[in-house]
């Protein structure tokens, strides 16, 4: 999958993504070692979601704009 196809995936799927670490589901990303600074330029919400907490309610909260505590 090329670049611009995975960025376009990951930020179309990042709610779902989010409700699936609500829901106790964890998912993995293998990419090549360059594709988070690519993500992270192109889709900035999405890399803080994979880069993030692994407490998935902080994740959640981030996104928000909030703070669980």
């Amino acid at each position: 999958m090329d670049d611009d196809t995975a960025v376009e995936f990951l930020n179309i799927s990042r709610d779902y993504m989010l409700s699936l670490a609500r829901m106790g589901v964890w998912w993995v990303l293998i990419a090549k070692e360059q594709f988070m600074s690519i993500l992270e330029s192109r889709a900035h919400r999405v890399g803080e979601v994979v880069a993030g907490p692994v407490d998935p309610s902080e994740a959640i909260d981030s996104w928000r704009g909030g703070t669980s505590n």
